[in-house]
């Protein structure tokens, strides 16, 4: 029995770790991991040869980067100010007055191509209702507190709310 409770696991985790293996190998095929990188000192020969490629790239015109599509934030707060001299700085900060700005580009999802069919609809004004105060829904108490607050009651409550 003992024996079971030991082998059982150790049996899941080499079957676990021979899944994750050929898994690994099945998502890429013939694919050896990459060796590792060695760094070193750059040689005077190869700091030459970076500088004259930087200064190509420099003569070449760049393309300007494209915008990204993200929305931008703004804040707007009033100045925060700070006196050196007092012991004890005033509070005079007013979060209320942060307004935070989200500028956005809006792009259609959208776009309808066809015709209305039919009149349009004009919208009509509708006399106000009058409001009538309703009246206040009476309490009962409960006749005994102490019977109300069990579980079987709170549960038979319950059922009966549901169904009635």
């Amino acid at each position: 029995m003992y024996e079971a409770i030991v082998f059982l696991p150790l049996l899941g985790a080499v079957i676990a770790g021979a899944i994750a293996l050929i898994g690994a190998r099945n998502r890429l095929p013939g694919a050896d991991p990459p060796p590792p990188e060695v760094s070193r000192l750059a040689t005077p020969k190869e700091i030459q040869e970076a500088q004259a490629q930087q200064s190509k790239a420099a003569s070449t015109p760049q393309t300007p980067p494209t915008a990204r599509e993200e929305p931008v934030y703004q804040v707007f707060m009033p100045p925060l100010t700070y006196d050196a001299a007092a012991k004890v700085q005033r509070d005079n900060f007013d979060p209320q007055f942060i307004v935070l700005v989200r500028r956005v580009r809006v792009r259609p999802t959208l776009i309808f191509q066809g015709r209305v069919a039919g009149p349009p609809l004009v919208a009509q004004n509708a006399p106000p209702v009058p409001a009538v105060p309703a009246k206040p829904a009476a309490q009962i108490p409960p006749a005994n507190p102490q019977n109300n607050n069990s579980v079987i009651n709170r549960v038979r409550a319950f059922f009966h709310r549901l169904f009635s």
